[in-house]
């Protein structure tokens, strides 16, 4: 039995979550998928630039693992880091996933999520230094509808 690679869907699926979690779009200009040049960039946005998809099925259920890896790029005051956006994004992206296939689940078509893991977050740096970029890279689980 042949899997089809769900990497397609489910970055299009965590964009549409992103966009219809409140909590993201009263921060974020939008979800991208990848970094738009230097003039057309409005901070702060969201991209999933790339995915990785491998094989990791369940007993007799085709299926893939996909790792995304979800960049967060914000400008502005960065001398208090409890209260910067990057943090606060990345924070509410991380409490949207971990453990959250039954959040993302139904954005993801053609696959079914089955589970979600939070692997790492990391500051990234950046060449404009009054920028911060935040990278959390997440392990989802899909099987074949």
């Amino acid at each position: 039995m042949t899997t089809v690679d769900p990497s397609g869907a489910v970055q299009v699926g965590l964009a549409a979550l992103f966009m219809s979690d409140p909590e993201i779009t009263q921060y974020v200009t939008g979800v991208l998928d990848e970094v738009p040049d230097l003039a057309a960039r409005q901070y702060p946005f969201i991209v999933i630039p790339d995915l990785m998809s491998v094989p990791d099925g369940t007993h007799d259920d085709p299926g893939r693992m996909v790792t995304a890896r979800i960049q967060t790029f914000v400008r502005g005051d960065m001398d208090v880091p409890a209260t910067r956006l990057d943090h606060l994004i990345g924070a509410r992206i991380v409490a949207l996933l971990d453990h959250g296939h039954a959040t993302l689940d139904p954005f993801v078509t053609g696959a079914n999520v089955w589970m979600v893991r939070h692997v790492e977050s990391r500051k990234m740096p950046d060449a404009d230094r009054s920028v911060r970029r935040r990278m959390d890279r997440v392990d989802i689980f899909t099987s074949q509808n």
